[in-house]
């Protein structure tokens, strides 16, 4: 027998469907295949899953009431009502007051929700109350729900009034047609005759909603919009009367309050058009069947009350009731499955309205489905007696037993055994046909007659069972045919055996002698009978071919046994064997994927489930799991050969009993691939366990990618068999990056020096740093911060700093700055900062400049000899030797010397007047590499003596022109100097760049401006002499610009 599992897909709400009719199809697996159906009835129980609902206050709103001072106790203030979509007591709900912020001065009713006073309320005393009110439903555990009701008093007017102040009370139901409800005065003569038609009417504006208007002149009161009682019950609302008739105006005011007639303006509501109900045939009278609930929209009481009445289809005693207010389906009757199988009830839901004629109702049909016990005996049909020849062949057809049982299904279904009288089993009863049959041949010499006692028992529980005595008369024939000494032999052999493997032998007597005795064993066509023989003389059956367990495991033969006489007689037996199972599997995995991905840093958790089969029985079949080295034993005990996944089931030439198969798989990577490919070695440092029988590969620590960022994991799986056979699986587990690493370098604190006249793009500095994360998170881009005077740069892929502009020691000897190298994640980039300091060394750029040039010296010619006469003093702003100077005379003095280092020059002696002026062409010489040289003047003149060298001019103009090439020369046209020429060399002093030239060829840089301002000296070549004509030369190199050279 076979059981189907009915398994809901989705979570059930029975408030949205609470039954389901489904057919159920079952087929069996014959040729053709045969089926049958069943309608199955779902019913869904309620779970208190539902809270009360309140309608007239939607949640997080609040239900405002208004209620008039001074009003008896007890009066009606309103009624809330709550809705719980549950059925049952889960849909029962009573109300209260909650204790918090509750007020004395009103009480609720627990089943109707009415609010009343319980005293008289005074407005000055308290104009207004606040009360939670809770609905709270009957199921296990309770569910409720809160509403808020603000009671606001109003006060009764205090002044005088024409109109004497008066409460009027009104009534209107909720589906009333907007109208004229009322008038205020007794008529519109009344009112022209006593008041002149001065009267004013309104409604307080703090008491206006919308539902209700006044005309201000007839004091006509109208409905203006339709009234709902589940939204509102209940209406106070105040109407001021002016008297404009007099010289003082007079006001009343009439207090109006309506209350709401709720009308029946809702049908009550099954949930369900048709419910199937099951119950069991043998319950007792009073047994809860089912509860009906059905739902009525209506607020009021009575309107909303429902009561159930139920009317069957079937004809006779109906044995059910209903409970007219709860909805309980009860049974009043015994019930009788095997009489009325099915009760088809209509039950009907009315409301209570107070008029009958406006009762509104609604039906559902209910079929209750009455379930089977086993309450009846099988009866016997057939008769208890039977005839057979003793000839009959075994397996021949006795008699047909039959049973009646009139339950049905299991209750129902019967089967059949001999219980006594079959003590040599001469005779076969199929349970569950009833089919009678010989067994062995019978011999009426023997026995003449069988008395069988045959039991006909049912399934059902408990179960229940009827006996017959069945009297069995063998009618003789004169033969005796052989006989089998078992009607059913049992064998095993192992799987994997080599063809003619004894299986068993079988036996059979034939009490007849000569040629009638002689017997033939044969086996009888069927299912593989091909894979054995027998011998037909002695019985004994081999296999004809290697036998696989995985193939089929059970074979039954039919052996036939004849004897020699004409017509032979015969008979047979059944011989059941089953294979043995042998080891000869080895587990196989079920693999998804070989490569696995787990992200770095987690919390230990299961990655991954290696799964493994094994075609293999019993402990040959079960099988675990173990992580092991690429190049490890298996674990101890598991010492079987190792079959990867791959070429299972084929056939090893060279394999015998005792070996297992072994062959390569695409899955696995020798030692030395692992090698190259960078692989780890297996399970590196234990980061991963796997559940031995679930197969489970989990973390047992987060993973760090930067230590480790593959595993080659060898998994091998073993069966428990002896020996084991085990398969091997390579996992490749890649470690995903995760941002944890910020880029580093090798030192925080980077120092470099680089050249003045460094060319711009000049390599300062190879700056590189490492992220051990890959990928984006590893990949580094530099930057420079803090650097704002533009002469560095650095490439943001490589980190090579450069220069990007010139660079000038004297104006700045050193830089710091700092630079950045960050990764390029795109969640949440991290960064690394270091210090970069870069010294600017020094070269000879710079000439030496003397402070004053030409000198004048004024000498007396009784100065005294070896004294100093002056002192030189020259600048050069570089730096060490490069800045470091010497000074000497052009040509050799006798009449004076220098000191090379401090400049002092000394009279050695007195020279006659006719030498004065003295002209001294100067040196002065910086320790570059190579040096460079600036030459000066020093005229040295007699005391009283006037200097007879000027220029003309203080200012003289020249052009060259823009792209010249060096050496050309800049024409100075009308230069007269004292009327005096002379051909000389120019000696310059740059005043706008603080740099001086002496007595050389001026070279025009790059980055001169428009114009230069230089001073000018003249000399001649044996000594300072004047001249009358001068030609001034300029040179210059590399000029792009058209400057003005300005001569002064």
């Amino acid at each position: 027998m076979f059981v189907g599992e009915l398994i809901s897909w989705v979570a059930l709400d029975r408030e949205h469907q609470g039954h389901h009719q489904m057919t159920v199809l079952v087929t069996d697996r014959g040729s053709p295949p045969r089926n049958a159906t069943m309608a199955v009835y779902v019913s869904v129980t309620d779970i208190n899953d539902n809270k009360p609902f309140f309608p007239q206050c939607l949640p997080g709103k609040e239900l405002h009431v208004k209620v008039l001072e001074g009003q008896p106790v007890n009066m009606l203030v309103t009624t809330v009502f709550a809705k719980d979509p549950d059925e049952g007591n889960n849909a029962e709900v009573v109300y209260s007051v909650s204790s918090e912020g509750s007020s004395d001065h009103f009480k609720i009713d627990a089943n109707s929700g009415e609010i009343r006073t319980t005293t008289i309320l005074s407005y000055d005393y308290r104009p207004s109350y606040r009360m939670t009110v809770i609905a709270t439903d009957q199921g296990m555990p309770p569910l409720q729900e809160q509403a808020v009701v603000n009671i606001q008093v109003i006060p009764l007017s205090k002044g005088r009034a024409i109109i004497s102040q008066n409460i009027r009370h009104l009534v209107i139901p909720e589906n009333l047609k907007p109208t004229k409800i009322m008038s205020l005065i007794k008529s519109p003569d009344h009112l022209h005759q006593h008041y002149n038609g001065k009267l004013h009417f309104s409604i307080v504006a703090d008491d206006k909603d919308g539902h209700f208007e006044i005309d201000s002149s007839t004091g006509d009161l109208f409905l203006s919009k339709e009234l709902d009682y589940e939204t509102t019950s209940h209406y106070l609302f105040r109407v001021i009367t002016t008297d404009y008739s007099k010289n003082l105006s007079l006001s009343s005011t009439v207090f109006l309050s309506i209350d709401v007639e709720d009308q029946n303006d809702h049908s009550p509501s099954f949930q369900d058009e048709l419910i199937v109900i099951s119950v069991e045939e043998n319950v007792p009278i009073g047994t809860l069947v089912y509860v009906f609930n059905a739902k009525d929209g209506d607020g009021s009481f009575l309107n909303g009350r429902i009561q159930y009445y139920i009317e069957s289809h079937n004809p006779g005693m109906n044995p059910f009731l209903i409970h007219p207010s709860f909805g309980t389906l009860v049974t009043v009757s015994p019930l009788d499955r095997e009489s009325i199988p099915t009760v088809i009830l209509t039950v009907t839901a009315s409301d209570q309205a107070v008029n009958v004629t406006d009762r509104r109702l609604r039906s559902v049909t209910a079929q209750i489905v009455i379930l089977d016990v086993n309450d009846h005996k099988p009866t016997f049909m057939s008769f208890p007696i039977a005839h057979v020849k003793e000839d009959v062949t075994v397996g021949s057809l006795v008699h047909h037993i039959t049973a009646h049982d009139p339950d049905e299904g299991r209750n129902g279904k019967v089967t059949y055994s001999i219980l006594s009288g079959n003590e040599n089993m001469a005779f076969m009863l199929d349970e569950s046909s009833g089919l009678l049959t010989t067994t062995c041949p019978l011999d009426y010499e023997m026995k003449t007659q069988h008395i069988l006692t045959v039991l006909a028992l049912d399934d059902g529980t408990p179960t229940l069972s009827s006996s017959q005595t069945l009297t069995i008369t063998v009618l003789d024939v004169n033969d005796e045919a052989p006989v089998f000494k078992q009607q059913l032999y049992e064998a095993s052999v192992k799987e994997n055996q080599n063809p003619g493997e004894f299986v068993i032998r079988v036996e059979a007597l034939d009490r007849d002698s000569g040629v009638n005795s002689k017997l033939q064993f044969e086996i009888m066509p069927g299912a593989s009978f091909e894979l054995f023989q027998i011998n037909s003389d002695t019985g004994e059956v081999v296999t004809t071919t290697m036998l696989d367990r995985e193939i089929q495991e059970v074979f039954t033969l039919r052996v036939l046994v004849r004897d020699g006489g004409v017509p032979s007689l015969s008979g047979t037996t059944t011989i059941l064997c089953t294979v043995e199972d042998e080891n000869d599997h080895a587990p196989e995995f079920i693999v998804f994927s070989y490569d696995i991905e787990v992200l770095e840093n987690q919390e230990p958790e299961v990655v991954y489930t290696v799964l493994a089969s094994d075609m293999d029985a019993g402990s040959n079949r079960a099988v675990e799991y173990h992580i092991i080295g690429l190049k490890q034993p298996p674990p101890p005990g598991k010492e079987g050969n190792e079959v990867p996944e791959g070429r299972k089931g084929e056939e090893d030439p060279g394999k015998n009993g005792n070996n297992h198969e072994q062959t390569e798989t695409p899955a696995q990577c020798s030692h030395r691939e692992q090698k190259a490919l960078g692989m780890p070695n297996g399970n590196t440092d234990e980061y991963f366990a796997i559940n031995e029988m679930s197969g489970e590969l989990s973390t047992t620590r987060g993973l760090d990618r930067e230590q480790v960022s593959n595993f080659t994991l060898a998994i091998l799986c073993s069966d428990l068999g002896d020996p084991p056979r085990s398969s091997v699986i390579h996992l490749q587990v890649r470690v995903l990056d995760a941002n944890d690493h910020s880029p580093s370098f090798p030192t925080l604190y980077y120092q470099s020096s680089v050249r003045e006249d460094a060319e711009v793009g000049t390599v300062v500095l190879m700056l590189s740093a490492v992220d051990k994360d890959e990928g984006l998170n590893g990949q580094i881009e530099y930057l420079l911060t803090d650097e704002a005077s533009g002469a560095f740069t650095i490439d943001p892929t490589s980190g090579t700093l450069r220069t990007s502009n010139t660079l000038d020691r004297e104006a700045r000897s050193q830089h710091t700055f700092s630079a950045v190298a960050r990764d390029c994640s795109i969640k949440g980039s991290r960064s690394t900062t270091v210090i970069i300091k870069v010294y600017i060394t020094d070269v000879n750029d710079n000439d030496p400049v003397l402070e004053q040039n030409p000198f004048d010296v004024f000498l007396s010619l009784q100065s005294p000899t070896n004294q100093t006469t002056v002192i030189l003093k020259a600048d050069d702003p570089d730096l060490g030797p490069n800045g470091t100077v010497v000074f000497s005379f052009v040509e050799t003095q006798s009449m004076f010397s220098i000191d090379k280092h401090t400049g002092e020059i000394q009279f050695q002696q007195s020279p006659s007047s006719e030498y004065f002026p003295i002209w001294l062409q100067l040196k002065v010489t910086d320790q570059g590499v190579p040096a460079r040289t600036t030459t000066g003047l020093l005229v040295i003149h007699m005391e009283g003596e006037d200097t007879k060298i000027s220029f003309s001019h203080h200012l003289y103009k020249g052009l060259v022109t823009e792209n010249c090439e060096a050496g050309a020369t800049a024409i100075y046209n009308g230069m007269e100097f004292n009327h005096f020429t002379y051909d000389s060399k120019i000696a310059l002093e740059e005043k706008d760049r603080g740099t001086s030239y002496s007595q050389k060829k001026v070279t025009l840089q790059e980055d001169f401006g428009l114009s230069i301002n230089f001073g000018m000296t003249a000399q001649t070549g044996n000594g300072w002499e004047v001249r009358e004509n001068w030609q001034h030369q300029v040179h210059k190199q590399d000029v792009e610009s058209d400057p003005t050279l300005k001569q002064q």
